[in-house]
């Protein structure tokens, strides 16, 4: 008698990934949360040094929110990803130079470049095809954390865009 070994399969007909395999699947996930975490760093950062007092109170805020909605997507993700062996997409978290302190010194404009340029790598993250592909094809309340997300950005960039230097 020979015994046939059969992987089972998700409804998408992927492989449903053993415990092993789970946790080389979860690097996408581990990236993703470098980058959340280096984004976050950055806006703290950009509130600390910033001079404008509006604009520091703006991005104490925009941290504030940010820092337990961060935390709940990257959570989210980590859970699905788990529960349903779906591979989320792979993120660079080099693209924020943490160690470059002239990126917050003294003069304003630049600092609001900072903010601007994490901005915008986190909303193109969010609302990119891959990102949207992996929570389409998995059932989870992610995309309503994310729109929270944006919410607080496009409410701190309105607010930020009526601040006078």
């Amino acid at each position: 008698m020979e015994i046939e070994i059969t992987q089972i399969t998700q409804n998408n007909n992927q492989p449903i990934p053993t415990f092993g395999d789970i946790t080389d699947s979860l690097d996408s996930t581990r990236l993703f949360g470098l980058f959340l975490s280096k984004a976050l760093v950055t806006i703290h950062m950009v509130h600390w040094y910033v001079l404008n007092y509006d604009a520091h109170i703006i991005l104490g805020d925009l941290y504030d929110d940010l820092d337990s909605k961060f935390d709940k997507l990257q959570e989210e993700i980590i859970g699905t990803a788990r529960q349903t062996g779906a591979l989320f997409p792979m993120t660079s978290p080099s693209m924020f130079d943490l160690e470059n302190i002239s990126q917050y010194k003294d003069n304003t404009s630049r600092i609001m470049d900072t903010y601007y340029f994490v901005n915008k790598s986190v909303v193109n993250v969010l609302t990119s095809t891959e990102f949207k592909g992996f929570t389409s094809q998995v059932k989870s309340g992610i995309q309503n954390t994310v729109d929270d997300i944006l919410t607080k950005f496009n409410k701190a960039n309105y607010l930020l865009s009526m601040v006078k230097d």
